[in-house]
C-alpha cells in the first residue's frame, strides 16, 4: 500500500511492454467476527496465521498468446503449471514476493480465456478464517495497441463449496472528460493510445463499468497518472478481504484461495490488441475459532 508504480520499456519482446513498480493502494474494510476465547479448547482449533501454499494454475478455457511464456509462478515458487523466465523475473518482479503470480499473456482468441490459479492452507475444527491479499492492476500498453479487460475473481472453498468471494475489474469509464471517454485515454498530451470507446474503435465485445457493476464486480480506479509516463500508465494495488466459516472435526482438512483471471475476447490477436495486466501476491490467512 501507499506505492507509486511506472513502465519502462525494451525493444525486445513482449514483455518489454511491461514494467513493474510501485501503486496506489486502494482497499476495501473487511469486519472479522471475534469469537469467545475458550472456543478453541473446545474444537482443538488453532487460531492465528497459517501457511499458506501455491498449489498450481491452469488454463480452463479458451488460449494465452505467446506460449504462456508471459504468465505464470515468480521463479522460486512451490506452485505447478510453469514460472515466467529467469531473466525476466531478474528485470522486471525482483521485487514481488516468492508465491506470487503474474498474468501478461494476452488472450488467444475472439472470446474469453480463463486462468485459475490456487493456493491451499489446512484447518482443524471450527475455525473463522480471513484471507487477505493484494492485486496489482495495470493497462496493457504499447503505442497504438488497444486495450481490453482482464477481471479477477476470488473464492474461499472448503471442497465445492463457495465461503466467500470478491469480484474486481479495472476502471474503463471516464467521468472526468467531456464528452465521456473510456480509458486509457487518448486525448492526452503524449499519449498515442486508442480511445477505449466502443464507438470509436467498432469493438464487439466490449463491456462497460455498468454492466461490470451489475455483474457484481467491484470497480478499482484508473492507475494513477505517473510523472514523466504516458497518462494511465501506471498500476493500481488494490488489497482485498474475504471471510468465511468452516465447521469442522479435530482431523486436518484442505482449504484453498482461487483466483480466477478472465482475460475479455480480443478483436484481433496480431498484436494490436491487448488485455489488461494483473499481478496476484500470495495471500495471507488468519483464523478465529468458534464454538
Amino acid at each position: 500500500m501507499g506505492e507509486v508504480t511506472s513502465r519502462s520499456g525494451s525493444p525486445s519482446g513482449r514483455l518489454s511492454r511491461r514494467g513493474v513498480l510501485v501503486g496506489t493502494a486502494w482497499s476495501v474494510p473487511v469486519v472479522t467476527l471475534a469469537t469467545a476465547a475458550p472456543a478453541y479448547a473446545i474444537s482443538r482449533c488453532a487460531p492465528g496465521a497459517l501457511t499458506v501454499t501455491p498449489v498450481a494454475w491452469t488454463v480452463q478455457t479458451g488460449s494465452l498468446q505467446s506460449g504462456y511464456v508471459n504468465t505464470g509462478w515468480i521463479p522460486g515458487s512451490a506452485g505447478t503449471g510453469g514460472s515466467i523466465s529467469q531473466s525476466e523475473y531478474t528485470n522486471w518482479f525482483n521485487s514481488e514476493p516468492v508465491g506470487s503470480f503474474v498474468s501478461f499473456a494476452d488472450n488467444g482468441s475472439g472470446s474469453d480465456t480463463k486462468v485459475v490459479v490456487e493456493y491451499a492452507f489446512n484447518v482443524t475444527g471450527n475455525a473463522h478464517i480471513t484471507a487477505s491479499g493484494l492485486a496489482r492492476f495495470s493497462y496493457g500498453q504499447k503505442a497504438s495497441q488497444y486495450i481490453e479487460r482482464q477481471d479477477l475473481v476470488v473464492e474461499l472453498l472448503e471442497g465445492a463449496t463457495v465461503l466467500g468471494t470478491v469480484k474486481r475489474t479495472l476502471q474503463r469509464i471516464d467521468t472526468t472528460t467531456s464528452p465521456t471517454q473510456y480509458l486509457p485515454r487518448s486525448t492526452e498530451s503524449g499519449n498515442n493510445w486508442p480511445n477505449g470507446n466502443s464507438a470509436v474503435y467498432g469493438h464487439t465485445t466490449f463491456t462497460s463499468d455498468p454492466a461490470m457493476v451489475t455483474a457484481g464486480y467491484t470497480i478499482v480506479p484508473r492507475p494513477a497518472v505517473v510523472s514523466g509516463t504516458k497518462p494511465d500508465s501506471g498500476t493500481r494495488d488494490h488489497n482485498f478481504s474475504l471471510s468465511g466459516t468452516s465447521m469442522g472435526t479435530n482431523a486436518s482438512r484442505q482449504l484453498r484461495i482461487r483466483y480466477t483471471l478472465t482475460l475479455h475476447g480480443l478483436r484481433a490477436t496480431n498484436g494490436t490488441w491487448v488485455n489488461d495486466d494483473v499481478i496476484l501476491r500470495p495471500p495471507t490467512v488468519s483464523v478465529l475459532c468458534t464454538p
